[in-house]
């Protein structure tokens, strides 16, 4: 911990763009090696970023932890930090991809509760997993959500 806190410093001091993306380099890193705990206790020491959060997302579901990273959306929320679309859409893609539709279609009626915006990405796993599925339904009503949107195909 103290040597993260130290390279956290020097960021600091330098400041700017080159902090930011510091900060990300180091996640990346941390979480990369699965030393989750570090990278949690980097955003912990700078701040909440969704982009933060976002590459402890996605490296939890490389890994195939679909339930740590629905925990960190909820940590997320918790602390005052509401996750975007592209976070969801990595735990959607997840969901849809090991044939868990249901907790899916759960996970995206949290999206529309929270006034999560819902883009072309999202609409598109669905249709793509329930015809791989076999579930016509489900396409059909993601289809139709997509172009009730306004947006197309």
């Amino acid at each position: 911990m103290e040597s993260v806190s130290s390279v956290v410093n020097v960021l600091g001091e330098v400041g700017g763009s080159v902090r930011s993306s510091g900060v990300h380099a180091l996640i990346s890193m941390l979480c990369g090696s699965d030393c989750f705990e570090l990278a949690d206790y980097v955003i912990e020491i700078t701040e909440k970023k969704a982009g933060y959060y976002a590459v402890l997302v996605r490296e939890k579901l490389k890994r195939g932890c679909i339930e740590q990273a629905c925990d960190v959306i909820k940590r997320m929320r918790v602390q005052g930090c509401e996750p975007d679309t592209k976070i969801y859409n990595y735990v959607l893609g997840s969901l849809c991809k090991n044939n868990k539709l249901n907790e899916a279609l759960t996970l995206l009626e949290e999206m529309k509760r929270t006034n999560v915006e819902l883009d072309e990405i999202t609409f598109e796993m669905f249709i793509s997993s329930s015809c791989r599925l076999g579930n016509m339904e489900v396409a059909k009503e993601s289809f139709e959500q997509l172009v009730n949107t306004g947006r197309g195909p």
